[in-house]
């Protein structure tokens, strides 16, 4: 729905199909959708993703998993998610030297 919506420059489409995606991910879920492909092609998911990413990077269901999915990244098996493992790591650095979780 949402790349129907950006091909069809549908504004209000997009803004709720937006939405689907935010509600539909959980910890159980984010690794996957946040280093997808689908992640890779639009900027607005993947800032959105990474937040929820971050928020949820402490949960076991993340944290047990996180290491193989950057392994799988760094590896090459996920070149589309390159991006996404910036981003994750950039904000983490920020986090850190600004003292904050």
């Amino acid at each position: 729905m949402y790349r129907l919506a950006i091909k069809f420059k549908n504004a209000r489409l997009e803004a709720l199909a937006f939405q689907a995606i935010k509600s539909s991910l959980s910890e159980s879920n984010i690794l996957d959708e946040a280093f997808s492909r689908f992640t890779a092609q639009y900027p607005d998911i993947r800032k959105m993703e990474l937040e929820l990413l971050l928020k949820f990077r402490s949960a076991s269901e993340v944290s047990n998993r996180l290491e193989k999915v950057l392994e799988s990244v760094s590896r090459g098996e996920r070149p589309y998610a390159l991006a996404m493992l910036h981003a994750f790591l950039a904000s983490l650095t920020r986090q850190e030297a600004g003292g904050t979780q």
